[in-house]
Formats: structure tokens, sequence, C-alpha cells
């Protein structure tokens, strides 16, 4: 999961506390999510944009988070995997084509 590089690069980049424990904290929300969907280990690599814009819908329609946490966890994913494609651990990167979407289109 690159958890601990990840918090080191986040510090590096001067990310506030409170940023840094919530991005990670998404990251690992995230995981558990990909694990109970797949029966799989969560690995970045496998991760497709379709996963994680099922893991949107899951967040909008069972858990019914605010447009605005939605928004928040998106943003915490783009910079989780452009800390995993410079670092080198990927080259694809599956948050490409997701989008945060303005509050009155989730």
């Amino acid at each position: 999961m690159y958890i601990q590089p990840f918090q080191a690069w986040l510090q590096e980049k001067g990310k506030g506390e409170l940023t840094l424990q919530e991005y990670l904290r998404v990251v690992k929300i995230l995981a558990r999510w990909w694990e109970t969907s797949t029966g799989k280990p969560f690995d970045p690599d496998q991760v497709t944009a379709r996963d994680l814009h099922d893991w949107i819908g899951h967040m909008q329609t069972v858990v019914r988070l605010a447009p605005s946490t939605i928004n928040k966890r998106i943003a915490a994913m783009k910079t989780y995997w452009s800390f995993l494609t410079q670092a080198g651990h990927f080259t694809l990167n599956p948050t490409d084509p997701v989008r945060i979407r303005r509050a009155s289109s989730l």
C-alpha cells in the first residue's frame, strides 16, 4: 500500500498534519472497500478507473456521504496516485479520468 512512503512524501510536500492524517485514512477506506468488493488483498496496481467510479457510487448511494466529503476523498486519491506514479511505483494512474464534480451534479 506504500503508506509509510506516502506519508513521508506528503510531509516533504509540506502538507499539514490534519491533511496528512485524512489522506492516509482515505487510502485505508478505499483499500477496505476494494478488498470487500473484490475479495482480494488491496493492490493499487490492480485498481481501475471503473473501480474508483464504483467506489464513488458506493459513497453516494450506500454510505450517503455529502458531495463535499466525496470530493475531498477523490482529491486524496488523486494525490495518492500522483505519489505512486512520481515515485515510480506505477506507470498508469487510474484517477486520471476521475473528476471532482460540482455539488449540484453529485
